[in-house]
């Protein structure tokens, strides 16, 4: 059994069995209570395990308070043993109602502890079966959710693939686009360069000619100078 103690309400308008139920009760070892001024708020308030209901209270209708007890989601996990002073029908009816466990009225104390031991075990079984499920959905949310996040990711990684593809390929094309454009630049930068050389050595064949010319200029009369003087000293002599 779970090591965890119950708790119990019990809901019994005749005090002497209401008090020798809880007296059962408590040497058992469960925690017990009695209040139940605020009705169902009574209930939610002390969230019992258990509620031991009697069928046939003069001032409350048993019946109203096991539907609210089954009919609400945030107490219908609660297991109810009803105590019924009539016979079979009486007992049917309270299981047909709702209720887990129907004991008839007087109880055997041993009874009442078996039939409240075995409704708190089934309770934690189904509260357990409740948890794993709830952490199954928690794990099964998460792995979705990781699974998403995966996928998100390698369509990123997909797209920023395609991006850099694109953007290598547009700076593949402008690199190749400056290295035309400079290698043209570089053709007419040489071809200047060699048209200013052979302006150059124009300029100086040019200028070789005129040195070339004046030297001539300035040795032709000398040696018309010299003719004319050998030609008179020949007419000059006897």
């Amino acid at each position: 059994m779970n090591s965890k103690v119950g708790k119990l309400l019990v809901v019994e308008s005749d005090d002497s069995l209401r008090d020798n139920i809880v007296t059962v009760l408590s040497a058992a070892g469960f925690e017990v209570s009695t209040d139940y001024g605020d009705g169902i708020k009574t209930v939610l308030a002390f969230d019992p395990d258990v509620v031991v209901l009697g069928a046939d209270p003069p001032q409350l209708d048993c019946c109203d308070l096991l539907s609210e007890i089954k009919g609400s989601k945030q107490t219908h996990d609660i297991r109810v043993v009803m105590l019924s002073p009539r016979g079979s029908a009486e007992r049917t009816r309270g299981l047909d109602l709702g209720a887990d466990d129907v004991l008839s009225l007087p109880f055997d104390s041993h009874e009442l502890l078996a039939r409240v031991r075995s409704q708190l075990q089934n309770k934690y079984i189904a509260d357990e079966f409740r948890e794993r499920l709830r952490l199954a959905e928690e794990n099964r949310n998460a792995t979705q959710q990781v699974v998403t996040a995966v996928n998100e990711e390698r369509r990123t990684l997909r797209f920023g693939g395609l991006a850099t593809v694109a953007v290598l390929i547009v700076a593949g094309l402008v690199s190749f686009f400056f290295y035309r454009r400079t290698q043209e630049q570089n053709t007419r930068v040489y071809a200047a360069i060699t048209r200013l050389q052979n302006g150059m050595l124009t300029q100086q064949q040019l200028m070789e000619r005129s040195r070339r010319a004046l030297e001539d200029g300035e040795r032709g009369p000398s040696l018309a100078s010299d003719s004319q003087k050998l030609q008179l000293r020949r007419r000059a002599k006897p």
